[in-house]
């Protein structure tokens, strides 16, 4: 496709944003596997290194970014997409509200471009949108249908890439941390719970063969725990062990949340990030976290249950970066290319 075409069909993209009387349907190939990883791409291992066992189960794996860490520049986002297309089948993408921003007028433009760019590629999306439905106190936004209205249409020529919806990121431990910090226009858990319904309910009616992802923070895993039944993938985080990550395994985190919502499945979040700023980041941190990311790949492929792996880190290139991201630390993100690889070719029926 010529330069000039890929420019034309975005400009076409960007009016659909503003006709409500105007439908592209545009078609691209999309399927669950990614790009082949050669053992030319390892940059640290050896490439017999380490030797995962391979789910049978899991169908999408790919990397997460922390939220409101996606940038508004349009260059570095590519690069760090780039960097990661051998490292799965499935990229995450925020929507975000760039109408307040200097230099940025219209949020459902950019997020288009960002969404023909990965049409590009055989990769699967899982669509962010807590900017597009709820305020910074968790409450419904009072113009959320009609730009759910808008952002909708903007996803008809991509329907076939997009493969889940994450409505807020860990939402009873933001009603939680609000109310500890005395925010008292922050919203209840009853009605964050009511909140979520909703739109649920809405994503629901408009595209229901797509999964919505619910994701708590481990302080909130308990058996009182209330998840909105909207949901269809549930999972947590907690980033500093695997066999006692904060008082308990990851494993027992997700005993609890399947005794909650029997029959769901599950998506996990693998730290693929050290807590700490490179220069002071030490080999045994290093080894520590390549020792729990094992432990993590080595427990997807016997869980059954786990449909989705996503690894959590900071933005490659965030400006004055605070953490350091799977691209720096060479171990894991060798790591997820190994396991994506024999992954792979896995399913192609190699060895």
């Amino acid at each position: 496709m010529s330069h000039l075409l890929t420019i034309f069909i975005i400009m076409i993209v960007g009016l659909l944003c503003r006709a409500n009387n105007v439908e592209i349907q545009l078609h691209y190939p999309i399927s669950s596997i990614g790009q082949i990883v050669k053992d030319s791409d390892l940059e640290c291992l050896a490439p017999d290194d380490q030797d995962f066992e391979v789910s049978k189960n899991l169908k999408y794996v790919g990397m997460l970014s922390s939220m409101k860490s996606d940038t508004l520049d349009f260059a570095k986002w590519e690069k760090d997409v780039r960097a990661t297309l051998k490292m799965g089948n499935l990229q995450v993408v925020e929507y975000l509200d760039l109408n307040k921003e200097i230099g940025h007028n219209n949020s459902y433009e950019f997020f288009a471009k960002k969404l023909f760019f990965l049409s590009k590629y055989k990769i699967g999306v899982v669509i962010i949108v807590q900017e597009l439905f709820y305020d910074k106190n968790g409450k419904l936004k009072s113009n959320y249908i009609k730009s759910w209205k808008k952002l909708n249409r903007i996803l008809r020529p991509f329907k076939s890439l997009i493969k889940g919806f994450y409505l807020f990121d860990e939402p009873f431990w933001s009603v939680e941390s609000n109310k500890k910090s005395g925010n008292k226009d922050f919203v209840s858990e009853a009605e964050m719970s009511q909140n979520l319904t909703t739109v649920g309910n809405l994503l629901h009616q408009s595209l229901p063969a797509i999964p919505l992802v619910y994701v708590e923070a481990y302080p909130m895993i308990t058996d009182k725990l209330k998840i909105p039944d909207v949901f269809d993938w549930i999972g947590m985080d907690c980033y500093t062990g695997f066999d006692n990550c904060e008082g308990r395994s990851i494993p027992a985190y997700y005993q609890i949340l399947g005794a909650l919502q029997p029959g769901k499945k599950w998506v996990v979040l693998p730290p693929a990030i050290i807590f700490k700023k490179s220069e002071e980041i030490k080999t045994e941190d290093r080894i520590k976290l390549k020792n729990i990311y094992t432990q993590f790949i080595n427990w997807v492929a016997k869980e059954p249950n786990i449909i989705t792996s996503l690894s959590f880190m900071y933005r490659f290139d965030q400006t004055n970066e605070t953490f350091t991201g799977a691209k720096k630390i060479c171990e894991v993100a060798d790591a997820h290319r190994l396991y994506w690889r024999k992954y792979y070719r896995s399913i192609l029926g190699h060895k």
